[in-house]
């Protein structure tokens, strides 16, 4: 009995020791490690870098305070959120108060954030051409209102669940829609 309640307490101690490291809310910390997920290779690989660099850091100044895991869970964390901040601040940016080196980096980061998105909308494009069947299906189901087929609006809430997707735009749909369903009208014509 003794035991688990020094366990409980090494718990408590160590979630307290945590909070005053990290200064961070439990939603600013589910919020750090949903960006972490989402990061591309390449910016897991800096957010790896960064871990690495602060957990030395920290391991230094670390006065037996905390034990390794606690400690590379802290260098994690401020990794991930300084990468956040960055990305964040891409825009903000004033380039007459930069140096050569740190303009480099920032426009790395600017492209390599735009080949991230542009590769997300062909992501978004294969998954919606491999339940097209399901698309189709539902668009040509008529609602019980006046049996009209679904708007692209609800179709695409309900293809965003389906398809476990961030976003999907309604034009996303539409526009797919009469680029497929519109070649095979004209080839059932023929």
């Amino acid at each position: 009995m003794a035991g688990q309640y020094r366990a409980n307490e090494r718990k408590v101690i160590m979630k307290l020791d945590l909070a005053k490291h990290l200064q961070l809310s439990n939603v600013e910390l589910k919020q750090t490690y949903l960006f972490h997920a989402r990061c591309s290779n390449e910016d897991q690989i800096e957010i790896m870098d960064r871990h690495a660099k602060l957990f030395h850091k920290l391991r230094s100044n670390n006065v037996n305070e905390l034990t390794l895991p606690e400690l590379s869970f802290i260098a994690l964390t401020k990794a991930i959120r300084s990468l956040m901040n960055d990305q964040n601040s891409i825009g903000r940016k004033n380039f007459g108060e930069m140096s050569l080196e740190e303009i480099e980096k920032l426009s790395e980061m600017k492209i390599r954030r735009f080949f991230d998105n542009n590769t997300n909308q062909e992501t978004v494009r294969s998954k919606l051409i491999q339940k097209w069947p399901l698309v189709v299906s539902l668009r040509n189901t008529p609602v019980k209102k006046g049996n009209k087929p679904l708007s692209f609006n609800k179709l695409a809430l309900l293809l965003k669940k389906e398809l476990h997707l961030e976003q999907l735009a309604p034009s996303t749909v539409h526009k797919l829609w009469h680029e497929l369903e519109t070649k095979n009208e004209t080839k059932q014509e023929k």
